[in-house]
């Protein structure tokens, strides 16, 4: 029960940075999609629904499967080391990696991360412009 509680509080406070981001953006042109990943396998635990309006995969495509999978391969060691380096940090940290679409297309995205030891896990948020 603890831990649920932990969790949805650490989901909260996600949710809360992802309309903080919306609101500094001005214009709201842009998708948000949170994951939650495990620490030691790199495994998602979850994806929101614009993740798959931006990918194209759907939660049950994505949970299961190493996130890292889903990124351009030169993208890959770089997004370890932040793993790495968001579970030493209290902090969320920032980086940029392509994805890959199921349809095979790139799409760039800016990250924050942030391990939350009371959850085990690592909760994920991107930001991608809206083409059009």
């Amino acid at each position: 029960m603890v831990n649920n509680l932990r969790k949805t509080l650490a989901k909260l406070r996600l949710k809360e940075l992802e309309m903080i981001d919306r609101l500094s953006d001005g214009n709201g042109k842009f998708y948000v999609i949170r994951c939650e990943i495990d620490p030691n396998t790199l495994q998602f635990k979850a994806v929101n629904g614009d993740w798959e309006r931006v990918t194209g995969f759907t939660e049950s495509q994505c949970v299961g499967k190493e996130w890292p999978k889903f990124l351009q391969e030169e993208d890959r060691d770089k997004a370890l080391k932040i793993s790495e380096k968001a579970r030493s940090s209290n902090e969320f940290e920032s980086s940029e990696y392509d994805l890959i679409k199921s349809s095979g297309e790139i799409v760039h995205v800016r990250w924050k991360s942030k391990y939350y030891a009371t959850i085990g896990s690592i909760l994920s948020i991107g930001k991608i412009p809206i083409q059009g």
